[in-house]
């Protein structure tokens, strides 16, 4: 059975993901799609017509990436801590014990439920682009949401915000133990999940065209008689 702390949290990491398809801000799944334009050609056409480069795409990510973990920091400080949103029982023990459950898994572990993750998040913006009112993109987008983090998968910028209220509460996790066993993992898993799985085998379906054949000639009768 799942305890009241964790349904809490399961029903709060999707409105971050409504709010960003909503908004059209900047998160890290959205960037990943971006190392998709790249890897299969698109970003190649246009750099043809100088509108981007792969570093202008690299300095955004990287950006992003920082930008979300600040963010992160502060949210979980003004509304987690000082909000004291997580102050009683039962979920100041269970954000304690995030960070090390986070970091109780191997790199592979780790990755592997990263590539899952960040492939339903994805799904779960695809889903929410195709939608053409504010309901549908909410409904569209909750659900793929809910389901990576009831399943216990990883995500680099959920395990940002998480671990940042666990350490504000007092975890015994140490923050290098938490980069090398967790956000590492899962950002490099999210980037597999996000630009190969969901970005690559969009691209392929709907994108990308195969170079037309050239027909061979037919061989002349001297020559096959030869």
């Amino acid at each position: 059975s799942y305890s009241l702390s964790e349904v809490d949290i399961w029903l709060c990491i999707p409105c971050g993901t409504d709010d960003d398809i909503i908004s059209r801000s900047r998160i890290i799944y959205r960037k990943s799609n971006d190392l998709l334009y790249c890897l299969f050609g698109k970003f190649l056409i246009m750099n043809e017509d100088k509108k981007a480069r792969w570093k202008n795409m690299i300095y955004n990510w990287v950006v992003v990436y920082l930008s979300n973990y600040i963010g992160c920091i502060i949210g979980a400080g003004i509304i987690g801590y000082f909000g004291e949103l997580y102050k009683q029982e039962p979920w100041i023990t269970y954000v304690r014990e995030i960070a090390v459950a986070k970091t109780s898994h191997t790199f592979l572990v780790v990755f592997v439920r990263a590539v899952a993750a960040n492939h339903l998040v994805c799904l779960a913006v695809i889903m929410a682009t195709a939608a053409e009112t504010v309901e549908g993109k909410l409904a569209a987008a909750w659900w793929p949401v809910m389901v990576f983090v009831v399943l216990g998968l990883e995500h680099c910028v959920a395990s940002m915000f998480l671990s940042s209220v666990s350490f504000f509460y007092g975890s015994t996790c140490s923050f290098s133990d938490f980069l090398v066993k967790n956000l590492i993992p899962a950002t490099l898993g999210n980037m597999v999940g996000g630009a190969g799985l969901a970005g690559a085998a969009y691209y392929y379906l709907h994108v990308w065209q195969p170079s037309p054949r050239t027909p061979s000639s037919p061989s002349s009768p001297s020559s096959s008689l030869a």
